[in-house]
């Protein structure tokens, strides 16, 4: 049986590591709760994630212009160009070993094994923004006027998708080319609605992740309540500070918290 495959894209800025940071705690997360499948990150840096090299991991340098940190264009142009990266990239993953393949984006982390997401015979697999209209500025940039005022359903985020290895070049090249053709609305969050656009027209067999196995706890679980027995947390909403500290409270309370304080005992040696 054929292994699935989880890639994420993490370029950081001139002198900053806040991208390669959440990438691995999501790498390393996914590691701890004994992932079954393949990590590729694809980065800008060449410093390895880890010193020592983990089975199932490989990362992919990319060559990206060095831009600078104090440059509003330049901050646009790294953001943009990671997001781009979600399609862009597939031409660099051989699908044939794969049985899914699935993106997530960097600021996730896994509380706990996440196979199971994968158990599922459509041929995409989707996370909906619950509560959130596909109306919505993020979802709606490519959406006719029509649409705007019939459409009754919710927007579609794009930081986890998972997708059936013998559709994924396909699919992705249609991402693309939606995202390079000019959009009805507006230009904002294009990779985002450029893929709402792609799966409203698609007749694949598009399915959902299981139900509150992934949330969004600065976004719509914002309750501790609401995520804490989630399998994935994807910190959609703030900015990288914040998103870099809640992961890592989150990942350091799932793997070394063990309820009586021995990792604090630790701290004091």
């Amino acid at each position: 049986m054929l292994k699935n495959l989880i890639y994420t894209v993490a370029f950081d800025l001139k002198g900053q590591r806040g991208a390669r940071t959440m990438a691995k705690m999501l790498v390393s997360s996914l590691l701890r709760t004994m992932w079954s499948g393949d990590i590729i990150v694809f980065t800008n840096q060449e410093l390895p994630l880890f010193p020592v090299g983990r089975p199932g991991l490989r990362e992919i340098f990319c060559e990206q212009p060095q831009w600078n940190s104090h440059d509003p264009d330049d901050i646009q142009e790294c953001l943009r160009n990671a997001l781009e990266w979600r399609f862009k990239s597939h031409h660099l993953i051989d699908e044939t070993k794969y049985e899914k393949i699935a993106y997530f984006d960097c600021d996730c982390v896994c509380l706990r094994n996440i196979d199971h997401l994968f158990v599922n015979n459509r041929d995409v697999l989707i996370q909906e923004e619950r509560g959130r209209p596909i109306q919505d500025d993020v979802f709606s940039g490519y959406l006719t006027p029509e649409e705007i005022s019939t459409l009754r359903r919710d927007g579609i985020n794009a930081g986890s998708i998972a997708i059936k290895a013998s559709l994924f070049h396909d699919f992705m090249e249609e991402w693309q080319k939606i995202y390079e053709a000019e959009p009805r609305q507006h230009s904002e969050f294009r990779d985002q609605t450029a893929l709402n656009r792609l799966l409203l027209d698609s007749k694949i067999n598009i399915g959902k992740f299981e139900r509150g196995e992934i949330c969004f706890p600065f976004h719509l679980d914002t309750r501790y309540q609401d995520f804490k027995d989630a399998a994935l947390l994807h910190m959609v909403g703030e900015g990288q500070k914040e998103k870099i500290d809640f992961a890592f409270a989150q990942y350091m309370a799932a793997f070394f918290n063990d309820g009586h304080g021995v990792f604090l005992d630790f701290l004091e040696m």
